[in-house]
């Protein structure tokens, strides 16, 4: 009886397994980058880290909240399917200016184009693979996981492949690789557009140039948002204002909606939130942890010296072993018991296994001036162990919630949700960061900010498991 409700689970739709394989390549090429970026500002162009995690996180935070407008003009102007191609071309785009030899105007550049192909295909390649499941089809979260995985899977890769490339040929090597990443991945997608059917075309009135019209403002638009991480002090509150006006205006659209329908919207914006939260504690992998580990750890990683950005591998290699067996566990109790597994009681979980992450982090950073990288690898990895319960459950819940003509809009909201992540990851990392005010604190500095990580934590994880049957 459980091989038969393995097999059924595992009996996807055949388009998930090519927006798996594009979501791969597309996460291998962003995240190969974010793997060096930082350590690349600070050590290859010379700036401060407050300077450097600055420019990260305005960087990645504008790529998850172009998203909503990614989702907006997928539903309005040029449907699911073409945003995703188009997507891809930006990005691709973006990392072969990074890959070129230049200096941090290059980065201003190549990071606004990325956001801008990041927005356009992340969020909607998400919002197709929902058009391929019925509302109660059960084998919806076990797909949306299995889809998380194939972001992981090209992670890993990167994280490995262009790491490695960097640490051996220099950071433009690295970047060259992750260009090539995007481009493998729109091939594939242009190869096999035919197991897609007839859904996520664009919509029936929109001419063909007008959508063209609008694909080269989302060109022009790169110029602009470089502008925007060149003044990445001031874009931080930016962002947050301009948060708080995109879940005004999905509230404001839905305004017409049945009680039910905006009840489901609350409920998709009461996720989003907390996976910010959660994320932007998470994020601190790719910029304060990283530079914790080149300054005060042995660099030792089972018996071998490692480059620290090879590190943050740990990450998405947990995910993808353990993300299917999590899936396939999460569905089996499922349909043992009739009924899905309260949302908040995954991410009460997730919220719980990160702050024994942090802890670790905590512990070893008041025990010792030189820490294990063993250690902190293991404490990469419960991190990773944590996300596949509070990912994968946002995103499925969003598309189950979401009225049929905001499902480009309210998926983007999910992209919103990492984009105030990434915020709050930002003023969290410049909180942690060592400048000439507080070189003599030392290790001290990330000690005190692991504590109060873990601490919030541990309260939100608490007040989720009291109320995880308050949600829908």
């Amino acid at each position: 009886m459980k091989t038969n409700n393995v097999l059924k689970l595992l009996d996807q739709p055949r388009a998930l397994y090519l927006l798996f394989f594009v979501q791969m390549w597309e996460s291998f090429s962003y995240y190969g980058m974010r793997a060096i970026l930082v350590l690349y500002l600070v050590s290859g162009l010379g700036l401060s880290d407050a300077e450097a995690v600055g420019i990260y996180a305005v960087s990645t935070a504008l790529s998850e909240g172009f998203g909503v407008f990614g989702g907006r003009l997928a539903d309005k102007i040029f449907g699911l399917r073409y945003s995703i191609y188009l997507g891809g071309i930006i990005i691709a785009c973006g990392h072969v200016v990074l890959s070129l030899p230049g200096d941090i105007l290059n980065v201003y550049l190549s990071m606004a184009l990325i956001a801008i192909g990041t927005g356009l295909l992340r969020t909607n390649a998400t919002a197709l693979l929902g058009e391929f499941y019925a509302k109660d089809d059960l084998r919806r979260d076990a797909g949306y996981t299995l889809f998380y995985v194939g972001l992981n899977l090209g992670a890993f890769l990167a994280t490995i492949a262009v790491a490695f490339t960097a640490e051996a040929y220099g950071w433009h090597y690295g970047f060259s690789l992750a260009a090539f990443g995007m481009a493998l991945g729109l091939l594939g997608l242009l190869k096999f557009n035919y197991i897609l059917e007839d859904k996520g075309r664009k919509p029936g009135n929109v001419s063909k140039k007008k959508a063209m019209a609008y694909t080269g403002f989302m060109f022009l638009l790169a110029p602009a948002l470089a502008l925007m991480i060149y003044n990445h002090e001031v874009t931080l509150y930016l962002l947050v204002v301009a948060i708080i006006v995109m879940i005004s205006s999905v509230l404001y659209s839905a305004r017409t909606l049945t009680k039910l329908e905006k009840r489901n919207i609350n409920s998709v914006l009461i996720a989003v939130m907390l996976l910010a939260i959660f994320f932007g504690f998470e994020e601190q992998i790719g910029s304060t942890l990283v530079l914790f580990a080149e300054r005060f750890s042995d660099k030792i990683l089972l018996g071998m010296q490692i480059p620290v950005a090879s590190l943050t591998t740990i990450n998405p290699m947990v995910v993808l072993l353990l993300g299917p067996v999590v899936a396939i566990l999460l569905e089996l109790y499922e349909l043992k018991i009739k009924k899905a597994v309260s949302l908040y009681a995954k991410i009460s979980l997730a919220f719980f296994l990160q702050a024994l992450a942090f802890t670790m982090l905590y512990t070893l950073s008041k025990s010792s001036d030189l820490v294990s990288a063993n250690f902190i690898g293991l404490s990469f990895g419960m991190i990773a162990f944590s996300e596949l319960f509070i990912g994968p459950a946002v995103y499925s819940h969003c598309s189950k919630y979401s009225p049929k003509h905001m499902k480009g809009v309210l998926m983007g909201t999910v992209m919103m949700g990492y984009a105030l992540a990434n915020i709050i990851s930002g003023f969290l990392a410049k909180y942690m960061a060592i400048d000439e005010s507080n070189t003599d604190l030392g290790i001290s500095v990330y000690s005190e900010g692991f504590l109060k990580i873990l601490l919030v934590c541990f309260i939100a994880s608490c007040i989720l498991w009291v109320v995880r049957k308050k949600d829908v």
